[in-house]
């Protein structure tokens, strides 16, 4: 593989994740799940999960065992 093809494929892999995250948080929002944390720390959570909401809201109300 080629520098050109890692280079491009790490952009659209985070900007993919930027996005995810950023419809994770529209979601979490529209939930309530936002009121039992910051918006940071909700980011934080679904960038850690890949922007697996479920498991966002799992760990931000301490079901994640």
């Amino acid at each position: 593989m080629n520098t050109k093809f890692l280079t491009q494929f790490f952009f659209l892999e985070v900007a993919a994740l930027s996005q995810a995250v950023e419809s994770g948080l529209g979601q979490l929002r529209e939930m309530g799940i936002l009121a039992q944390t910051t918006e940071a720390e909700a980011r934080r959570i679904l960038q850690e999960n890949g922007g697996n909401v479920q498991a966002a809201v799992n760990r931000i109300l301490g079901m994640d065992l």
